[in-house]
């Protein structure tokens, strides 16, 4: 799959504000990638890939971009400020105010100019009220509405952690994403580095739990303008360790067997202790030195379960790879049958996965390695960060 680091990026097809390109885009690699040929398919990547040069294009055609908002965006050297600087177009201006809530932003929205862009962000002030998150996202829709009958082009940034309601904050943030995938809406999560594994701040983000301090602002700010230029993935990794595919961010290793709790397999190499990933990965990395002959198979199962998994559910399965050190080797990682990443090749640094489909039974996801030509193969596999976003059960 697509390079995470500069223009071969994965969010581009789900977060694209070209909605139609974005289906067919997941249509020829998720629904019938195991349909085509490895060069097939590596050209399909390729094309997903060159999708980052469509958007340093279009951010360069922004008037000038606004944001609404709370007091993340209204201090001075807040995010939008500096967002927008790295992104190198104008700053119309900012008309989000502290203590703002999601209801006032339609009528802030109402303020800024036609043909122009404009950041869109709450959720600390609503999950310090209790607000549902079924009333959130309908005040967002309802900004975003406003915006889209001027012609401004809305950009949906995730809600940013708060330490003492990290649970509805979490609910947000999955909902916003799964809003913005359904309407081809652009969407930044800037938040993963400065958010811990049990979904509040890491420490010296944030001095008082809710506002981040003036490093955190830069780090965010930064980090949604290299999203919107390409520069960055906005892949989606858990805030927490809880999700639909049990241990997501590889935190625990009950048995003791150097692999995250979770996965089991067959022809199983020797994997080496779980150590703190590396930047996209979050929580754990697992590593395995692969050198053998059999076929190395290794899975992680999400059974179907009421409310939370069920048939006829629509899903994203993600996860981050990397791989190194490749002789005489095919890797293959799929679902349901459904593969949705093939190569023979050395990938040089973190690989995100990604397959939509609609649940027909339990979930697997597996991960497969082989002898291309028979007898022994080698490889270094790393990966971490295996999920389900249940799509679904977050739409509002």
């Amino acid at each position: 799959m697509p390079d995470l680091t500069v223009s071969n990026d994965v969010d581009t097809f789900m977060t694209s504000a070209n909605k139609a390109a974005m289906q067919a885009a997941v249509s020829a690699v998720a629904y019938t990638a195991q349909t085509l040929t490895t060069g097939e398919k590596q050209q399909a990547l390729a094309n997903i890939g060159a999708d980052a040069v469509v958007k340093r294009r279009q951010v360069s055609q922004w008037k000038s971009v606004s944001s609404i908002g709370n007091s993340l965006f209204e201090n001075s050297l807040g995010l939008s400020r500096t967002a927008i600087g790295f992104l190198g177009v104008p700053m119309h201006k900012n008309f989000g105010v502290g203590g703002a809530s999601s209801s006032a932003l339609a009528a802030q929205a109402a303020n800024v100019p036609s043909g122009t862009a404009c950041l869109v962000m709450e959720g600390t002030n609503d999950a310090a009220a209790g607000v549902t998150v079924a009333t959130h996202i309908a005040n967002m829709k309802s900004a975003v509405a406003v915006l889209l009958s001027r012609g401004v082009t809305p950009i949906i940034i995730a809600s940013p952690p708060r330490d003492t309601t990290t649970a509805l904050i979490d609910s947000y943030s999955v909902a916003e994403r799964v809003w913005c995938i359904d309407e081809g809406l652009y969407f930044c999560d800037p938040w993963g580095k400065l958010t811990d594994t049990d979904g509040t701040w890491t420490s010296g983000a944030s001095s008082d739990g809710d506002h981040p301090t003036n490093a955190a602002y830069y780090t965010a700010g930064k980090m949604i303008a290299d999203q919107l230029l390409g520069i960055e993935t906005n892949y989606w990794v858990p805030r927490t360790n809880s999700n639909v595919l049990s241990n997501p961010l590889c935190l625990t290793d009950g048995d003791a067997n150097n692999r995250p709790d979770g996965w089991a397999g067959f022809s199983l190499p020797t994997f080496s202790a779980l150590a703190t990933g590396t930047h996209p990965i979050r929580g754990n990395r697992a590593l395995a030195v692969i050198s053998q002959s059999a076929t190395m198979e290794l899975y992680h199962q999400a059974s179907v379960s009421p409310g939370v998994l069920e048939v006829g559910d629509e899903i994203l399965i993600t996860g981050l790879m990397s791989l190194a050190n490749m002789s005489n080797c095919l890797m293959r990682v799929y679902s349901q049958e459904n593969s949705f990443f093939l190569t023979q090749a050395n990938q040089p640094t973190v690989i995100g996965l990604l397959s939509r489909f609609v649940v027909t039974g339990n979930v697997q996801v597996w991960i497969e390695a082989r002898s291309l030509a028979g007898g022994a193969y080698t490889c270094n596999l790393t990966f971490g960060c295996f999920s389900i976003l249940n799509l679904t059960r977050n739409r509002y």
